[in-house]
């Protein structure tokens, strides 16, 4: 049995084509309850574009001003100043964390863009640098100021800076298309 997925006109519909023993059988699914609030490509594309366009910009903020300076906050100072760091960069930074693979998820599947594949995977490590390896300095730095993390935080932040700048731009290159 085959199974394909491509997005039909406008966006609207999602045709498929299913091969068996019977043969081959076509149609199209209605992907939206109602046209007044279906969603199209372009809205994903967008964003997609918005999410890592703020985590690229969060990113590189903390790459070149903040993350610098946890080496010049007193320890008896850190925590406090750590705390506040993390609650902010976090209400800045949540929604666009689920937004963006959600919906660089969907325009790869449904554009079937190569470039949007490979948007997909740059975010991706974004993500994985994020919850693999930066939420454990961070909490390494809830317990006390610690210089040889805050060197691990800016080496893997300055990746993770490039790859949600990458997908920012291929992103932005898909909406143009």
């Amino acid at each position: 049995m085959k199974f394909s997925i491509r997005s039909g006109p406008n966006d609207k519909y999602v045709n498929f084509e299913l091969s068996g023993s019977e043969g081959p059988k076509t149609g199209n699914v209605w992907a939206h309850f109602h046209e007044d609030h279906a969603v199209s490509l372009g809205t994903f594309v967008t964003i997609a574009i918005l999410a890592a366009f703020v985590l690229a910009a969060v990113a590189w903020v903390c790459q070149v001003y903040q993350y610098p300076r946890f080496y010049s906050i007193a320890e008896s100072d850190f925590r406090a100043f750590h705390d506040s760091h993390c609650l902010i960069v976090g209400l800045i930074v949540g929604v666009p964390l689920l937004a963006a693979p959600i919906a660089s998820g969907y325009v790869a599947v449904i554009s079937r863009e190569p470039i949007a594949w490979v948007a997909l995977a740059l975010g991706l490590v974004g993500h994985g640098i994020t919850f693999l390896h930066s939420a454990g300095c961070h909490a390494a730095l809830n317990s006390a100021w610690n210089r040889e993390v805050i060197d691990q935080l800016l080496a893997s932040n300055l990746w993770r800076s490039i790859a949600w700048s990458l997908q920012a731009v291929l992103s932005l290159w898909l909406l143009r298309r």
